[in-house]
């Protein structure tokens, strides 16, 4: 019989395992790039990462910005109208204990603010706790909710990238 606790008491889920993988890259391609022999002071120059979670993706990159987000430009996110509250099983790679009473993926998405964030897959009145976040932050500009709720959405997050 599954439980969770039996699993996850020692294991991290495979959410866990793929937002960690993320962050990885993150911190490798933001790390400042040694333009001489030795990695000091003015030869150093940092680099512009933008992170884009589409077609499934979406709430690893959600959770992975929220940890890395002052490393990041850019963060453009597809979350197609995930919820952690609907996987029921404990096996299922997305499953991630707690995530549900915690707010859910909006409430994950609400952690970006202030960042740079175009967002798509969510419908209007999912988008208030979000939106309420970047207002409290004082930068609602910084947010870009596309009309999009399917995968038609990833050419508008290349456009709106490229701006």
């Amino acid at each position: 019989e599954a439980f969770a606790s039996w699993t996850y008491c020692y294991n991290r889920p495979w959410f866990v395992h793929r937002v960690h993988d993320i962050l990885a890259t993150v911190q490798m391609v933001s790390a400042p790039i040694a333009t001489g022999h030795l990695a000091t002071g003015d030869n150093r120059k940092s680099v512009e990462v933008d992170l884009v979670g589409l077609d499934g993706s979406g709430l690893w990159v959600a959770a992975a910005a929220a940890q890395a987000r002052d490393s990041l430009s850019h963060i453009a996110i597809q979350t197609d109208g995930f919820r952690f509250a609907k996987v029921l099983d404990v096996y299922d790679v997305d499953f991630f204990p707690g995530a549900a009473k915690h707010g859910d993926l909006p409430g994950l998405l609400a952690l970006l603010a202030p960042a740079r964030l175009w967002l798509s897959g969510e419908r209007e009145k999912q988008t208030s706790i979000i939106e309420s976040a970047y207002l409290a932050a004082g930068s609602l500009d910084n947010l870009t909710l596309s009309k999009h709720r399917d995968s038609d959405g990833a050419d508008d997050a290349v456009t709106w990238l490229l701006e």
